[in-house]
């Protein structure tokens, strides 16, 4: 009984596709598209440590390093917008401090998220905070700033492929395409070299930025758009 109700599900469902898509005067296809964009923008995190015999001490601290840090970032012209607090945590520091009491008991971790809208202003941003002696910096990644503008160029190409595809078909089989029944568009964007993240995470250290190891990624956004005519 639960295989013939299966089967009547699927007949019925082809039935409505075949309505749909593939019923009399109908013309489905599909047009794509591809763009492969140089990267022009960038993030990263870094993290600051600070210890203390207390929590205030502690927090006071990582407070004071993170403003001097956020001064060099305005100095290279980083917005405070493009500056925000990425995690946040204090307590007391479980095995670190000396037997009783120590300046260490305390220990609060700061992580900032900072977007560089110039790529040329990359390397001198990170190895200025490095200078400044902060814990850590990670999590280097690559983007596009106007990506509205990209995302419409290459739906405007789907769109010219999938009208250039239906008119060749249409010459090829003698008859004449009179307007569109039904669209539907998917998107996926993609980077290199991971195609299923749109950023690629680089660990950077002093060394790899003296060697000029920061490179951006190139960015591929695809388009798809499924167009049915209506043809006589």
């Amino acid at each position: 009984m639960k295989l013939k109700l299966f089967f009547l599900c699927v007949v019925f469902s082809l039935n409505l596709f075949a309505q749909d898509y593939l019923g009399d005067n109908k013309l489905v296809v599909i047009g794509n598209s591809k763009l492969i964009v140089e990267s022009d923008r960038a993030s990263f995190k870094y993290k600051i440590i600070e210890y203390g015999s207390d929590l205030r001490e502690a927090v006071q601290k990582a407070k004071d390093k993170v403003s001097f840090t956020v001064q060099i970032l305005n100095k290279y012209g980083i917005s405070n917008s493009n500056i925000s607090t990425s995690f946040f945590k204090s307590g007391e520091n479980a095995g670190g401090g000396l037997f009783l009491s120590s300046s260490e008991d305390f220990k609060t971790i700061i992580e900032t998220y900072v977007i560089v809208d110039s790529l040329q202003l990359l390397e001198d941003v990170i190895l200025a905070l490095s200078e400044a002696k902060i814990y850590d910096i990670y999590n280097v990644n690559f983007s596009l700033h106007h990506f509205e503008m990209y995302d419409k160029k290459v739906r405007e190409l789907a769109i010219e492929d999938a009208k250039n595809k239906a008119q060749e078909i249409a010459n090829g089989f003698g008859v004449k395409i009179k307007k569109a029944i039904y669209i539907e568009e998917s998107k996926i964007r993609k980077s290199y070299p991971n195609p299923f993240n749109p950023s690629t995470n680089i660990g950077v250290t002093l060394m790899e930025i003296s060697r000029g190891g920061l490179h951006s990624k190139p960015i591929k956004l695809t388009n798809q758009i499924k167009v049915v005519f209506e043809i006589e």
